[in-house]
């Protein structure tokens, strides 16, 4: 499983993920990271994102964008703008 903390959390200068795998997959990724370091800051905020408290408010937010997107649908239309279906966290 890979993810980016980029899309999550709106991490975008953080430039940080993660892999969770079976450990000789993972070491065959590893074998061809670069060698760019992981600065202080993204660390912290990798470490911030995997506590438990980020985790409840990942759920909640994954519960809430339904409804949150369908209330900006509603009010796009409206304004009487057109607006194209979507299942992404998005319109």
């Amino acid at each position: 499983v890979l993810r980016s903390l980029t899309k999550t959390y709106g991490l975008a200068g953080i430039r940080a993920g993660y892999v969770v795998g079976d450990s000789q997959l993972v070491a065959q990724l590893a074998a061809h990271q670069t060698p760019w370091s992981v600065s202080t800051r993204a660390i912290a905020a990798m470490i911030a994102c995997t506590c438990e408290e980020a985790r409840r408010f990942r759920t909640e937010l994954r519960d809430d964008i339904p409804a949150a997107r369908a209330d900006l649908v509603d009010k796009l239309k409206g304004f009487g703008l057109s607006v194209v279906g979507s299942e992404a966290p998005f319109v």
